[in-house]
């Protein structure tokens, strides 16, 4: 038996156990060790996390929206106007170490 999923973040493993994982299938979109920046990331996280764990997707992209969110604030001045944050992470490319270059487009 294989097991095929949509989603198998690596964090999985040990909780279906190494038997049941063994030969896997699955489809992430980040690797800790894809790119330099997800490198550098990866060890920044794992420098921090109590058990040394290396983040998955859900948490690269939780960090890649707050910082983006966090960016947009910063150079609005406050978070009181919510449309002049939205309108500035519309205006401001993400740079993290998953979409290096790439867009993100919030609605209000």
């Amino acid at each position: 038996m294989q097991i095929r999923g949509p989603v198998f973040n690596i964090n999985m493993a040990q909780g279906v156990g190494l038997c049941v994982a063994q030969g896997v299938l699955g489809v992430n979109p980040f690797y800790r060790d894809m790119e330099d920046g997800a490198r550098a990331f990866s060890r920044r996280f794992a420098a921090l996390h109590p058990r040394r764990a290396v983040p998955n997707d859900i948490q690269k992209g939780v960090y890649a929206g707050l910082t983006h969110l966090m960016k947009a604030v910063a150079q609005v001045g406050a978070s009181a106007d919510g449309r002049a944050v939205v309108a500035a992470m519309n205006a401001t490319p993400t740079a993290d170490p998953l979409s290096e270059g790439g867009c993100a487009l919030v609605k209000a």
